[in-house]
């Protein structure tokens, strides 16, 4: 099981390395990323975007992109397009979103026009390395879809449980969230989460052990869990959190990481073309460590094929 985001890194060094076209380019950040990601021999990086503002970034920092190809690309939407042509035609293995905003780059690559979308539901799995524990906390989902139906829910598990198999968790724990532990009719995501656990139970949803509807408590705290009576394999040690809806997801995910000092960054899912979509404040270490985890997710793919 990987247990830190250093050992994503180590992992992807000794996997083949992959070709990386980055939409909009034009950011220092990422090109910082990249930069450290090319020195590890980890990708072969395709820059999109303003080439004159990419080329002073690359100049003024000294970063070892000068040999990097460059396609000159006016507009940042246009840039997008233009990394997502690339990749279809074979040119690169994945797709990185540069600087452009997220809502816009997501638009772009779940527009049905632009050859990325398949039949499975596109999910954002976010990585959360605890502080505490050689452990990582996987949370789903953040970004994506804002308020997942029943069906939708099975996706997104299912989503998940293949890419922790990749992190080298073979049975993940999966806890289904809700506001409290007990079914409510008042409550919806409590009467989800319940399905959720009785269809794994049953075996609607393979390869997993999900339990629910747990309060966000119950999860990390046995003594919580044992003053509640609640009796489950996930107290405490949860591989996946599901969260009921993105208001959700979102809270947890910046809570632990901006009040509980955890290292976040997040993957996508279910595209054609991986997809590497980090926040522009996101540091050039981050930028790494989504780099690094899309070249385990591709070679698990080709191992597969």
């Amino acid at each position: 099981m990987v247990r830190n985001f250093d050992e994503i890194v180590a992992l992807a060094q000794e996997k083949e390395k992959i070709r990386v076209v980055v939409a909009a380019a034009e950011d220092e950040s990422v090109l910082q990323g990249v930069h450290r990601a090319k020195r590890l021999n980890l990708i072969e990086p395709i820059l999109v975007g303003d080439k004159g503002k990419i080329k002073d970034i690359i100049d003024e920092h000294g970063l070892d992109l000068v040999d990097a190809e460059i396609h000159d690309v006016k507009g940042k939407t246009q840039a997008c397009y233009k990394s997502i042509e690339l990749a279809l035609a074979g040119e690169a293995e994945a797709i990185m979103k540069g600087n452009i905003d997220s809502g816009g780059f997501l638009r772009t690559v779940l527009d049905q026009k632009s050859g990325l979308r398949t039949e499975r539901l596109v999910s954002n799995i976010s990585l959360l390395e605890d502080p505490k524990a050689e452990r990582i906390l996987y949370v789903t989902d953040v970004v994506v879809n804002i308020k997942p139906n029943l069906e939708e829910k099975v996706k997104l598990i299912e989503n998940a449980v293949e890419f922790v198999k990749v992190m080298g968790i073979s049975r993940p724990k999966v806890a289904a969230l809700s506001a409290v532990e007990l079914i409510s009719p008042h409550i919806p995501s409590t009467i989800d989460a319940a399905c959720l656990s009785k269809m794994s139970e049953r075996g609607q949803i393979k390869d997993a052990i999900v339990d629910g509807p747990f309060a966000l408590d119950n999860v990390f705290s046995f003594e919580a869990a044992q003053k509640k009576g609640i009796k489950s394999p996930l107290v405490g040690g949860a591989d996946i959190l599901l969260a009921p809806n993105i208001e959700t997801a979102n809270a947890i995910y910046k809570l632990l990481v901006y009040l509980a000092n955890y290292k976040g960054f997040g993957v996508f899912v279910g595209l054609r073309i991986q997809t590497i979509q980090l926040p522009r404040e996101s540091s050039p270490e981050a930028k790494l460590w989504g780099i690094a985890t899309s070249i385990l997710i591709l070679n698990d793919m080709k191992r597969d094929a």
